[in-house]
């Protein structure tokens, strides 16, 4: 977006629930107007960059496998309950499934595995299994 018109857009920051996201409001800059013409022009630029943009069959299959991956070496380090990746790409780290990711041993594990980090540290969305 920076490089296509808009040198004042945010990076991106991760809420409580592990999803990442951009501030386009309280970015401190009154200048960024998601209606104007400018903005619009560097959204299509960049719309491949977006989540939730179309990706091909060989795409998904080479993100799932770096999803698959890393969650292999989070387990063989330390964490052996650590899950695979749901379907979205989302690793999902519950209370029940006995985790805590900010115990030395987890982040001993993340740093063991972070030559296979594609972004995934930053993406694990902790949260409390509900039953249904």
């Amino acid at each position: 977006m920076r490089s296509n018109g808009e040198p004042g857009f945010p990076d991106p920051t991760v809420n409580s629930n592990g999803q990442a996201g951009f501030n386009l409001q309280g970015n401190g800059n009154s200048d960024l107007d998601p209606t104007s013409p400018q903005f619009q022009a560097a959204s299509q630029a960049c719309e491949k960059y977006q989540p939730g943009a179309a990706v091909t069959p060989a795409e998904q299959a080479a993100a799932t496998a770096k999803a698959l991956a890393y969650a292999e070496c989070m387990r063989s380090n330390g964490e052996p309950e650590f899950p695979d990746p749901n379907s979205q790409g989302v690793i999902q780290i519950t209370s029940a499934n006995g985790i805590d990711p900010t115990s030395s041993q987890f982040e001993a594990a993340q740093t063991a595995c972070q030559s296979l980090d594609n972004g995934f540290s930053q993406q694990i969305n902790v949260g409390t299994r509900t039953s249904s």
